[in-house]
């Protein structure tokens, strides 16, 4: 028998899951809109979350806690260094595929007091593990800021979900392409 505790949490699991995708497609949809689109009762959805800004909130912490879960899993720490390249933009572009948010990056409406949200600065830093780790195996030039690398490979590859459609019809394969031209862009200098 399951719990109504459990079945709450699942409830408002369902709601930040399905409302990340919306919200990527309508940033400044309304809530109302958004409850239609999910097929969510409105006593329901008020009951998770009192307002706007707290749901908004609570979608992009839900989409960095599982990003970062799902960048760990990808394990940029243990692959072969051969593998590394692909490793990264494979795991980077898949993340944006999963959390179609982290298209539009942490947005307006949650960053605090100037800086990035937390959740935000978490997944960066994830990738930012990888990129180390190729600047120390000379895949990337290390005297470049590796959260910078790592904020340049997660735009690149949400601009390559953004307009997979379009590269495709261009014949252009969007993990290739950000392979490419992230790693040749960005390569360590002969020395």
């Amino acid at each position: 028998m399951k719990s109504p505790r459990a079945d709450a949490q699942r409830k408002r699991d369902y709601i930040l899951q399905s409302s990340m995708h919306w919200l990527a497609q309508h940033p400044n949809g309304a809530l109302e809109d958004l409850r239609k689109a999910i097929n969510v009762g409105r006593t329901t959805l008020y009951r998770h979350f009192n307002n706007r800004e707290t749901f908004i909130a609570s979608v992009y912490a839900y989409t960095f806690k599982h990003a970062v879960l799902q960048l760990q899993e990808g394990n940029f720490v243990h692959c072969k260094i051969p593998e590394l390249a692909e490793h990264l933009v494979d795991n980077t572009i898949r993340l944006v595929r999963n959390f179609p948010l982290l298209i539009n990056g942490p947005g307006v409406d949650i960053t605090q007091n100037g800086s990035m949200e937390e959740g935000y600065e978490q997944v960066l830093l994830t990738i930012e593990l990888g990129i180390q780790r190729a600047q120390a195996n000379q895949l990337l030039n290390p005297r470049l800021p590796s959260k910078w690398l790592a904020s340049t490979l997660l735009d690149q590859c949400a601009g390559a979900v953004f307009y997979q459609d379009m590269l495709t019809e261009y014949g252009q394969v969007p993990n290739k392409l950000i392979k490419h031209s992230f790693f040749r862009a960005w390569q360590a200098e002969d020395v």
